[in-house]
């Protein structure tokens, strides 16, 4: 047993369940680092998207009250533009 290598002898002494165990242990704690920051960037997006939801927002208002300006304008009477504001 001396002549193996030592993940070998580690599988001997703790059994291939325990050493697929410690096996997935040690790259989580790896991977650690990488996933805080990951989730540090969680913020700072949702609160970019807000801000793009709410921009957008403002500048579909805005679209819509052009669109019914134009059609108040191209409207031949005053019953036709009535319906601008419905459309």
């Amino acid at each position: 047993m001396d002549n193996l290598p030592t993940w070998a002898r580690i599988v001997a002494m703790v059994g291939l369940p325990s050493a697929i165990v410690l096996g997935l242990i040690i790259v989580i704690i790896m991977l650690a680092p990488s996933l805080v920051d990951t989730l540090n960037i969680v913020p700072a997006m949702r609160d970019e998207l807000r801000s793009h939801s709410r921009q957008s927002t403002d500048e579909t208002r805005e679209v819509t009250r052009l669109l019914r300006q134009i059609c108040r304008n191209v409207a031949k009477s005053e019953i036709s533009s009535t319906g601008c504001e419905a459309r």
